[in-house]
């Protein structure tokens, strides 16, 4: 579990390290385009195509998404650093959302990847630090809840995602775990012009390996 609170003074200030472009009419009419860029020390690039239409009796979106990232992980032995990861992966994604009134939503989808992670440097000889240089085959899914006041300059509500996803058991591999997360941020307005933010994170994993742990204020 990891809670963060945090205190600002409208109006905010702050410097992204990321960068997205949600547009609509991209590359075709009707085709929704979000795509981000994460950098500052590490690397995660993504980008998701929808095409949102009515399915089912309600808004739907079928949608693609590709991702890649290159994320520096340290790890420690009593409090000694041992070994250090790059945490390289590619992978690619099809499934569908449902929209839920104008304040969540619903996505699920088969994500293939790919991992290329290997210990570039190693502190002691003790240990024989593992590879993971292999396809992994997920199933995901994720729910939304969205109840801000602003989704650029929020003074009052909070949003809140729940994701799950766990391996597939039809398909042979040498993975098999389970992950789930709830990522939750509050804010409220005093006075008028102070906000606050209270943000929640907490991960539960079963039989994962070590890339799929959740960090401690970590890019995760």
């Amino acid at each position: 579990a990891s809670p963060t609170i945090w205190r600002r003074k409208t109006p905010p200030r702050s410097w992204p390290i990321s960068a997205g472009h949600p547009g609509k009419a991209f590359p075709f009419p009707g085709i929704l385009s979000d795509m981000s860029y994460l950098f500052s020390g590490l690397q995660v690039w993504e980008w998701e195509l929808g095409y949102p239409r009515r399915m089912f009796g309600t808004r739907a979106y079928p949608y693609i998404y590709g991702y890649y990232q290159d994320i520096p992980v340290d790890i420690y032995l009593d409090r000694k650093k041992v070994a250090q990861y790059k945490k390289r992966s590619y992978g690619a994604a099809a499934g569908i959302g449902f929209v839920i009134n104008n304040w969540g939503g619903i996505k699920t989808d088969y994500l293939y990847e790919k991992l290329l992670i290997d210990p570039n440097i190693a502190f002691s000889e003790e240990f024989t630090w593992p590879e993971w240089k292999y396809p992994v085959h997920l199933f995901r899914i994720y729910l939304n809840f969205d109840l801000l006041d602003d989704p650029l300059n929020p003074k009052h509500g909070y949003t809140s995602k729940i994701g799950y996803e766990r391996t597939i058991d039809l398909i042979e591999q040498r993975d098999n775990y389970r992950r789930l997360y709830i990522d939750h941020s509050f804010y409220g307005t005093m006075f008028r012009r102070n906000t606050s933010s209270i943000h929640l994170f907490v991960g539960f994993t079963h039989r994962a390996e070590l890339y799929r742990y959740y960090y401690l204020g970590g890019p995760n």
